[in-house]
């Protein structure tokens, strides 16, 4: 954390990029779950905006890392935008913060953002793929019970390769 301050007061840029990565600073440190840090980096006015070589924001390395405290750094105190949808840079496009969290099987997460964030189970990927079908590639058998008997996500829902959860 000092050190991290220590590059800011040098005059570092603190939107720097990995160039194999395109991640920033704050991309690495959301996927670490490490807040201090984040904190530090958005005060430094650190950009919320900016996509990694596979199509994701800040908000979306902290979800995939299950970093729930992070999650609601960025949006109670920061403003993050929980709508905001990957990019199509990566493997497939229009993944939603709860798609990602589900998919990793970060069970709090998910019902921080079904329950305290209102996120919704209806939306789909660029490949068709729901909520659902992410939970169930991560195999978290705790989301997928809480999303249909919960939320009553639609098991017969078929992506584009007409593949159901069903």
């Amino acid at each position: 954390m000092d050190k991290v301050r220590e590059l800011l007061i040098q005059g570092r840029y603190v939107d720097c990029r990995d160039p194999r990565t395109w991640k920033t600073p704050l991309h690495y440190a959301c996927g670490k779950g490490h807040v201090a840090v984040v904190r530090v980096l958005l005060m430094a006015k650190a950009s919320l905006s900016r996509l990694d070589r596979g199509g994701c924001y800040p908000l979306h390395c902290a979800c995939v890392g299950g970093n729930y405290s992070v999650v609601r750094v960025l949006v109670s105190e920061f403003k993050a935008d929980l709508t905001i949808l990957t990019s199509s840079l990566g493997d497939a496009g229009n993944r939603t913060v709860l798609m990602l969290a589900a998919r990793g099987g970060h069970y709090d997460l998910v019902l921080d953002l079904l329950h305290d964030y209102h996120c919704p189970v209806t939306d789909t990927d660029s490949d068709g793929w729901g909520v659902l079908h992410h939970a169930c590639a991560g195999g978290s058998v705790n989301i997928v019970q809480i999303l249909i008997h919960d939320c009553k996500a639609d098991v017969i829902a078929c992506n584009k390769l007409l593949d159901s959860c069903g």
